[in-house]
């Protein structure tokens, strides 16, 4: 594990005010739902990342992966990554890629859903470089160059003393309706702090757990008319609609949108049989789209 890998603290507002509030200026940004998620790459150039978690007592209690070990829920921000992340920049801005660990959110439900078409599978947060500390600015040039996308911006110069421990009222959210889950405060020296919407502030309600077959479950989440959907926004973005690719695009859809269910302990629903019940769905869509 690189030195630069320490999780970054995301602590409320309100429990870190007296210190994040002393002086100096903050970005304002749009906090979204999902996993905090760590990357980097290795000694091969292959990726390795880490889903951090917090025990109760407080250690941090975590351990990076190659990417092909990731839990499957997490296969569409694996996907994402392989397909959005320039490796060849991140070797030519430094000297050392490996110690470079890029901090993100795989967006998906856990309180609240989003437009899937316009919330990022994965969203940059933060870039940790010994010896490097970035500016605001700097930090959404580093994520374009990378091509990752960034946290949607509410307000780039806003000085601490016009805040209160409670923070600015959550905005409606940039991808899609309702209210934003919360709001992330990125101060300009270094530091980032978070305040909720009321309405997420506790633990969202129990799912239900799927316990439908494969292919039952699948006929809801690969409907006719969600390949044809699917199969028409890949032919306009350029790529070919393959059975693989318009099944990675169901696939990607449901494990962010239902994964409290997919994920809760009473479900019987393994993702590969469900993935492989998708991919015949699409198949058989597909041949009779070409035979028709």
């Amino acid at each position: 594990m690189p030195p630069s890998s320490s999780i970054p603290s995301l602590r409320s507002l309100a429990a870190v005010s007296d210190r994040f509030l002393d002086e100096g200026h903050v970005r304002i940004q749009e906090y979204p739902d999902g996993t905090l998620i760590g990357v980097r790459l290795d000694d091969d150039n292959r990726l390795r990342v880490v889903f951090p978690e917090t025990s109760v007592d407080g250690r941090e209690n975590y351990s990076w992966v190659p990417a092909d070990s990731v839990p499957p829920q997490y296969d569409f921000a694996i996907r994402y990554l392989r397909r959005r992340l320039d490796r060849n920049a991140l070797h030519t801005s430094v000297a050392d890629p490996t110690a470079v660990t890029i901090w993100g959110i795989a967006v998906h439900r856990r309180h609240r859903g989003y437009d899937w078409d316009l919330a990022p599978p994965v969203v940059g947060l933060d870039i940790d470089h010994p010896g490097t500390a970035l500016l605001p600015h700097e930090l959404d040039r580093a994520f374009d160059e990378l091509g990752l996308p960034t946290l949607p911006t509410l307000d780039t110069e806003v000085h601490v003393r016009e805040l209160s421990a409670d923070g600015v009222a959550p905005p409606e959210t940039r991808w899609g309706d309702g209210t934003a889950l919360g709001v992330l405060y990125r101060k300009k020296g270094g530091g980032l702090a978070v305040t909720r919407a009321p309405a997420y502030q506790d633990a969202p309600p129990d799912p239900e757990p799927i316990t439908e077959s494969a292919e039952t479950y699948a006929a809801e989440v690969a409907s006719p008319e969600t390949i044809a959907s699917l199969a028409t926004t890949l032919d306009s973005e350029g790529q070919s609609p393959t059975v693989s690719a318009i099944t990675d695009r169901v696939m990607d859809r449901t494990l962010r949108d239902q994964y409290p269910r997919i994920t809760h302990g009473e479900t019987t629903l393994a993702i590969d049989a469900l993935r492989s019940a998708v991919a015949r769905r699409v198949a058989e869509f597909v041949g009779s789209s070409a035979n028709s």
